[in-house]
């Protein structure tokens, strides 16, 4: 066999092997990120269905925290009294506790997926965008100013495009 320029087959096989161990350093390299990444994800999801079995619990424990939602067949019990200043403090704490969710939730997942396979992150932002949906009190604490100091920018966007998204209902709730 005749190289090029009078090289011979040892002076090709060094910098042959050197091109493959980079080739497959980078490929390890890209593997390990993915890995990292899908690791990552996958501890703030199971995060979150831990929170969410907390919120469940509390849901349990103390049944009139379901009227945090306005269609809730609850209200019209006598389990709530819409007077209560002590029933509306833990409605109101309850709403944060949802907010501080979806707080982590919307800094931390990745974006859902717009068109395919739904993924974790659509259930999660399905679950922000119920929420507003039947949350007048959620919505209000959103609405305060002091709400711009304690959530992040990201949560404020998502509830900016939920309004911009339903703006006749949020026009139908001011009347």
């Amino acid at each position: 066999m005749s190289l090029p320029f009078g090289l011979q087959l040892k002076d090709v096989i060094g910098p042959i092997v050197a091109i493959i161990a980079a080739a497959l350093g980078w490929f390890s390299y890209w593997r390990n990120i993915r890995l990292a990444k899908k690791n990552a994800n996958r501890s703030i999801y199971v995060d979150g269905q831990k929170f969410l079995i907390d919120v469940c619990k509390q849901l349990v424990s103390e049944p009139v925290l379901w009227c945090v939602y306005d269609d809730e067949p609850l209200r019209n019990e006598n389990i709530y009294d819409i007077n209560d200043p002590i029933q509306h403090a833990k409605l109101r704490a309850f709403a944060h506790l949802h907010l501080n969710m979806f707080e982590i939730i919307v800094n931390e997942i990745p974006k859902p997926v717009v068109l395919g396979k739904r993924t974790a992150s659509n259930v999660w932002y399905d679950y922000l965008e119920d929420t507003l949906n039947r949350s007048r009190m959620i919505r209000e604490i959103l609405d305060e100013p002091a709400s711009k100091k304690i959530w992040s920018d990201a949560l404020h966007k998502e509830y900016r495009r939920w309004k911009r998204a339903h703006q006749e209902t949020v026009r139908e709730g001011l009347k």
